[in-house]
């Protein structure tokens, strides 16, 4: 398994804070964190996108089956999504979504880039609309972050910790974009699944 985006930051810039991170020993993507005193929320805000990570229960990631888009965007080499297998997802609603696209290759440069989850049933759209803070994608979405450079393989993260979609217990379509500056589409990927209850 490929390792995954360093989540280290160095602590030297600023003595209040106190970053460890420990590796676990087993093939899960599995992180152990631990954050001592600080007096700046903000920079809560800034970590929380990574610490979802460490907080979701270990999950063995497995590929996902997916489609392109019929924008025929770019799409991922890979897709793990939670303990997803092939065509087996079940995502439980109020429980958290992690995700990982692998090898998106894109075609075109963008200083900006931002992430878009839809959920169908046959076709229509349930509602569910990505938390505001998790749109940005270029804030921890995307392996080393914006801008984006046509041409380059870049690796995408949608962690979300409380996944808050109807519990409507039927298979549902999921399509996850990211688009660019003036509307360019630097990638999208569809895959199926079923939102369960928890």
């Amino acid at each position: 398994m490929k390792a995954g985006p360093s989540l280290i930051s160095s602590s030297a810039s600023d003595p209040s804070i106190d970053i460890k991170w420990e590796p676990t020993p087993t093939a899960v993507f599995s992180t152990r964190f631990s954050i001592t005193r600080t007096s700046n929320s903000k920079l809560f805000k800034m970590f929380k996108f990574f610490l979802i990570a460490a907080l979701v229960p270990a999950m063995v990631l497995a590929n996902v089956n997916f489609r392109p888009c019929p924008n025929k965007a770019p799409t991922p080499t890979t897709l793990k999504v939670n303990d997803c297998y092939a065509d087996n997802c079940v995502l439980v609603s109020r429980k958290p979504l992690y995700a990982v696209a692998s090898g998106v290759v894109s075609r075109h440069n963008s200083k900006t880039a931002t992430t878009r989850l839809v959920a169908r049933f046959l076709g229509m759209d349930v509602g569910y609309k990505l938390p505001a803070e998790l749109t940005n994608a270029c804030n921890g979405g995307i392996s080393g972050g914006c801008p984006v450079v046509a041409g380059k393989t870049y690796n995408f993260v949608l962690a979300h910790d409380v996944l808050e979609i109807p519990s409507i217990n039927i298979p549902v379509e999921i399509e996850v974009s990211v688009t660019g500056d003036r509307g360019v589409v630097l990638g999208c990927v569809r895959f199926n699944a079923r939102i369960a209850k928890r």
